[in-house]
């Protein structure tokens, strides 16, 4: 999913000046000005779709990341249909929905990856997720880039992107935080992982029974050996 989401990602950063610049003939300040459009609608929306995920969805943040994907399908698709001349209001809704969606879902994407695993293996994983949303920039935008002069426009290209969102929002349903059928144990977290913490108190107290165990048996055992004496005394 990083990997598809990630080279859309980069891919409308690095075309969407030259696609307005090309398509629409603007001017180079103007088509720079929308990518600054898109990257505060990015930064504007980072830390409520960090609490919208926190808030409303601890359990299913699999379904946030595939709305965030269809609301970048959209305002990806309506930049892509809007005709030329069109108001340049409607050109920055568009533009500014998808640096709300489509560049903003880094941090929701990073915490359900450190939710499906133990606590021991976050910053593997963290590195991972990483790795796979660079190799997807890596190959995607020669790809947009090679598409659009192979063909002399970007309407297969913003398409492969539409396909690149589709496939990220399709990998997002097989995705399981909770096996099926099985109930997570008592004081487990919401995906059904015992806490490290818990599992550590757990042990703890696990060892100071088996201790105390001992120590009893041990002191029957002492009884048990000076009852004997006593009685062989008497005898």
């Amino acid at each position: 999913m990083g990997m598809f989401f990630g080279g859309a990602q980069y891919s409308f950063t690095t075309y969407l000046p030259l696609f307005l610049l090309e398509r629409g003939s603007m001017p180079l300040v103007l088509a720079a000005n929308f990518l600054a459009q898109a990257q505060v609608g990015a930064m504007a929306s980072r830390v409520p779709v960090g609490w919208i995920s926190d808030r409303w969805c601890p359990r299913d943040r699999q379904s946030l990341l595939r709305a965030m994907g269809v609301i970048a399908l959209g305002a990806l698709l309506g930049l892509l249909l809007v005709p030329a001349g069109t108001p340049m209001l409607w050109l920055s809704a568009f533009v500014i929905l998808y640096g709300a969606s489509g560049l903003s879902w880094g941090g929701a994407y990073f915490t359900l990856a450190a939710e499906l695993v133990d606590q021991e293996a976050v910053g593997v994983v963290a590195g991972l997720m990483s790795t796979s949303m660079h190799v997807g920039n890596l190959v995607t935008a020669p790809l947009f880039g090679y598409v659009a002069d192979a063909t002399g426009s970007y309407t297969l290209s913003w398409g492969l992107l539409g396909l690149w969102l589709l496939l990220g929002i399709g990998m997002l349903s097989l995705v399981r935080t909770t096996p099926s059928g099985l109930e997570a144990p008592r004081g487990a977290t919401r995906e059904g992982r015992v806490p490290v913490a818990l599992r550590s108190r757990a042990n703890r107290v696990q060892t100071v029974w088996g201790q105390r165990t001992w120590a009893a048996s041990r002191q029957d055992e002492s009884r048990q050996d000076l009852g004997g004496e006593g009685g062989e005394h008497e005898c």
